[in-house]
């Protein structure tokens, strides 16, 4: 077998030298280049779960507050990222949120009551800490199913491609959102069933194996 073909089966692709790009019983220094294989397969989950948390930021900032005054990402970075708005923007707009909300129940509390939200904050924090991904004060997100379910998008529930996931997310964001801050305020909604939520969707989707086509930004 050549060493530049790749892995040619599932076990040889996890056995695969990527320093070498050969498996790795033809690896000239295993045990170094299985350190930095390591090592990068870390990093790439740890900014996977970065974009994740900057996703739900933007998504959280965007039901709260207008962004349309952010600058938007190129079409590239935008498919890469997850984020319509630039980065950095909506990083300075989650801290702009937090200095803003920190003096206003600083304003509205009294000394004991801002302290007893201060410790209420740490009891959250050392309880996200020690929890798992899918567990802690974050799965109960005002973004998050308020039955606990992380929902699939409506076209990858019937079978389809979604060509547009950015807005899939966005759509399925804010109708939790919506449901979550509805019950804080004690009003009524209704959830809606899976088929009306794909009919909502501002998206459009192709069939399995098809190519995906460019997005339609006057669809939207």
């Amino acid at each position: 077998m050549s060493s530049n073909a790749g892995p040619q089966s599932e076990d040889e692709f996890v056995r695969w030298c990527d320093t070498c790009n050969s498996p790795w019983r033809d690896c000239s220094t295993p045990k170094e280049h299985e350190r930095k294989n390591n090592k990068i397969v870390k990093e790439k989950a740890s900014r996977e779960r970065q974009a994740q948390v900057l996703q739900k930021i933007e998504d959280l900032l965007e039901n709260n507050y207008n962004l349309t005054p952010l600058k938007l990402q190129m079409p590239g970075n935008q498919k890469k990222s997850g984020l319509w708005f630039d980065k950095q923007q909506v990083i300075e707009i989650a801290l702009l949120e937090l200095d803003v909300n920190t003096r206003k129940l600083a304003s509205v509390l009294s000394q004991e009551e801002f302290d007893e939200h201060r410790d209420e904050m740490n009891k959250l924090i050392l309880e996200h800490a020690k929890a798992k991904d899918s567990e802690g004060p974050l799965a109960r997100s005002l973004l998050a199913s308020m039955s606990g379910a992380v929902a699939p998008c409506a076209h990858v529930s019937r079978g389809l491609n979604c060509d547009t996931t950015i807005d899939c997310r966005k759509v399925r964001h804010a109708r939790n959102y919506q449901n979550n801050v509805a019950l804080h305020f004690g009003t009524v909604t209704t959830t809606p069933t899976p088929a009306a939520a794909a009919a909502a969707l501002p998206v459009r989707s192709s069939r399995p194996g098809s190519t995906p086509r460019r997005r339609n930004h006057s669809n939207l």
